[in-house]
């Protein structure tokens, strides 16, 4: 049993499916990850999850786990209880800042830095703490490879450079041997167009704001989206970057 549908959650459930084990996910969301990739690339992970043996079960939330010595059921609060052997949490985090009493914090316990990843005169956070400015606009990105970007500048920064942040936030995660890709960071879009199936990679999709391209998502497009990545450290517009990838061939 896996409690949560986070990128975490998923990415497990498909190694232990790998590895033979029954799986069911007790989902908060009926379309895992339309936050960030869109209800269609949700719906089609979706769709590969099952088709690959993962039960997921979207009624109730996880009250109490039930068992002496070892894990016998998760009960939840709706009354049901669903039977489990092994209990994975993936429900998200809360930046652990507790200790840094003396700086103001964010809503949701973050760190704000600017872009030189600096909270205050001789402080630096970077990683999952901080929130950043991307684009203008305050940001929280939970991702090892931006917190290793972030890294460096701050390092840079504390032998007294004066660098910035203006990468393109990239992730990545892996379902039953395929690589999902995503750069940018889109918490709202007015358009989103795909070259390409998600149910049947190879595909890409754009997300667009204003005729900006703000995030894009892709499986098996390596190519495209390395070209992306260098032209998205500029504003792109949705037009061009389709230009720009049917050029690929």
């Amino acid at each position: 049993m896996i409690i949560g549908d986070s990128f975490i959650a998923l990415e497990s459930a498909s190694a232990l499916r790998e590895y033979g084990l029954d799986v069911t996910v007790l989902a908060r969301h009926a379309i895992p990850f339309a936050a960030q990739f869109g209800e269609t690339v949700g719906k089609a992970i979706r769709a590969l999850h099952e088709a690959n043996g993962v039960v997921f079960h979207t009624e109730g939330e996880a009250s109490y786990i039930e068992g002496t010595e070892n894990v016998e059921a998760v009960c939840l609060d709706n009354g049901q209880r669903l039977p489990a052997d092994l209990v994975l949490a993936g429900i998200g985090v809360t930046p652990a800042t507790d200790p840094f009493t003396d700086l103001p914090k964010e809503k949701d316990r973050s760190l704000k830095v600017d872009g030189a990843m600096r909270v205050t005169d001789g402080v630096w956070a970077v990683g999952d703490i901080a929130t950043f400015p991307l684009n203008g606009q305050p940001q929280r990105i939970e991702h090892w490879r931006l917190a290793q970007q972030q890294a460096r500048i701050a390092a840079a920064n504390m032998l007294g450079a004066d660098e910035h942040y203006l990468d393109v936030p990239y992730f990545w995660t892996w379902h039953f041997g395929k690589n999902y890709d995503y750069l940018g960071h889109a918490e709202a879009w007015d358009e989103v167009e795909f070259k390409g199936d998600p149910y049947h990679p190879p595909f890409i999709g754009l997300f667009g704001k204003n005729g900006v391209v703000a995030a894009a998502v892709a499986c098996d497009e390596e190519r495209a989206m390395a070209l992306l990545a260098e032209r998205m450290k500029q504003p792109l517009s949705v037009d061009e970057a389709w230009r720009l990838i049917r050029d690929l061939g």
